[in-house]
């Protein structure tokens, strides 16, 4: 697995991706696939004991907060960062590697049917 983020990478866009396994000044690029981001907000999928937090499953609800909170609570099950970590402190478009009150705050106003640039005030991916 692959963990990209960035100011052009947002939730719920479509993206082209090639790796370039080559030599410098000789790239060697895959063949295309496309890959779609989850939906804003969407965290996690159900708690499976045992397991642990599903991956995200389309749907923004209560349990994508309780999965951010675990994470700042830092429970030995809370889920990856990548996951939960939606914006940085400060409103900046791109994750912070850190866990905050604002995280927990945006996935609130997702749950609550706000979209991704009606919380966050960033916009879509470059075209």
């Amino acid at each position: 697995m692959v963990v990209v983020c960035d100011d052009e990478i947002v939730p719920e866009a479509s993206y082209r991706v090639r790796c370039d396994y080559g030599e410098e000044g000789s790239p060697r690029l895959s063949a295309e696939v496309t890959a779609i981001t989850t939906v804003w907000g969407d965290t996690v999928g159900p708690y499976r004991v045992g397991i642990g937090w599903l991956p995200p499953d389309g749907s923004v609800d209560i349990i994508d907060v309780v999965a951010i909170l675990d994470k700042f609570r830092n429970l030995p099950d809370a889920p990856p960062i990548h996951r939960v970590d939606l914006i940085a402190l400060g409103l900046g478009c791109r994750p912070d590697r850190s866990i905050d009150i604002i995280d927990a705050s945006m996935a609130l106003d997702a749950f609550r049917g706000f979209s991704y640039a009606e919380t966050t005030g960033c916009t879509g991916p470059c075209p």
